[in-house]
């Protein structure tokens, strides 16, 4: 018997955007409790008896690459494929989410069943999330074209930002047209996801402390979150960006939300509300679990 051990979470390596007078400095205290953790998962498989060399081989689970932008296509775009009968749409998203609103069309599958369907090889793909956590759906796209399946792209901001853009579903489009809302350890993974943009305001500064990369933002208005998105454009040379993350005070009404997300369209706008006591909290209770795991036995045999 032998055992593959998969890694429960990937650091992912960020790149400082200092010069649009962030003022969050690179942290190191997560990323340490994480540092020399256990692989948190086992499968055990049986070796081939007298097969031939070769047969029966474990061998690593191939991790996510990195993310691939490319693959990103706006809500405007898929809809002309659609027209044209150009695009095939697997929402990736959890089934009951799927059963109460999805695009017309569309199949319901997981990365990971997606990624065993070869006969979808030569079918242009688009993949459509919940608009959080789409590291992993640019990087499953960049993984599933280097495995020969001609053409994936990725519905930039998910279903969210369809309906925001004016499509119809099927289904009940209320339940998934809001700016969608980020719990404490989302907000910790998009903000290590450094094609995301994160501004934070002045009010959450013992969240901005606890993320690596983000740009302090002093007004909660269109035009100062506009002026920033441009001269990030300018900085960076219009390198392309996910989704841009904000993180407000409770206070803030859902009718600001809606117009900032409007004035930034079609850029996704993901957004963080609770307050600041209630991520470090969170955040503790996740360091204090993956300090455990580290500490705690590295194999288990098979068979228990």
């Amino acid at each position: 018997m032998k055992m593959i051990w998969a890694w429960g979470l990937a650091l992912m390596g960020a790149v400082a955007w200092p010069a649009l007078g962030g003022t969050g400095v690179p942290s190191t205290a997560m990323p340490d409790a994480l540092n020399g953790i256990a692989p948190s998962g086992t499968t055990c498989r049986r070796d081939e008896v007298g097969g031939a060399k070769g047969v029966g081989q474990v061998t690593e689970t191939p991790a996510l690459g990195n993310a691939d932008l490319s693959c990103a296509i706006g809500a405007g775009e898929l809809q002309a494929m659609r027209g044209r009968g150009a695009a095939t749409l697997v929402d990736v998203r959890h089934a009951a989410d799927f059963d109460a609103a999805h695009i017309e069309g569309a199949m319901n599958l997981t990365l990971t069943a997606l990624r065993t369907k070869a006969y979808l090889r030569d079918k242009p793909l688009v993949l459509v999330g919940n608009g959080r956590g789409e590291r992993e759906l640019y990087s499953t796209c960049g993984l599933m074209k280097a495995q020969g399946f001609r053409q994936v792209r990725v519905l930039r901001g998910g279903l969210p930002m369809w309906l925001a853009q004016g499509q119809s579903v099927v289904g009940r489009e209320s339940l998934a047209g809001a700016v969608p809302r980020l719990s404490s350890a989302e907000l910790w993974l998009e903000g290590q996801f450094d094609a995301n943009v994160v501004f934070v305001t002045a009010g959450q500064a013992a969240v901005r402390e606890r993320l690596p990369y983000v740009t302090t933002i002093s007004e909660l208005s269109p035009t100062a979150v506009k002026a920033l998105l441009a001269r990030r454009a300018k900085e960076l040379k219009n390198e392309p960006f996910a989704s841009v993350v904000l993180v407000v005070e409770p206070a803030t009404t859902a009718a600001t939300v809606n117009t900032l997300r409007a004035a930034i369209s079609p850029a996704p706008l993901l957004v963080y509300s609770q307050a600041a006591d209630v991520f470090v909290r969170e955040m503790r209770q996740q360091q204090l679990t993956w300090t455990a795991r580290a500490r705690g036995p590295k194999q288990l045999p098979c068979g228990l």
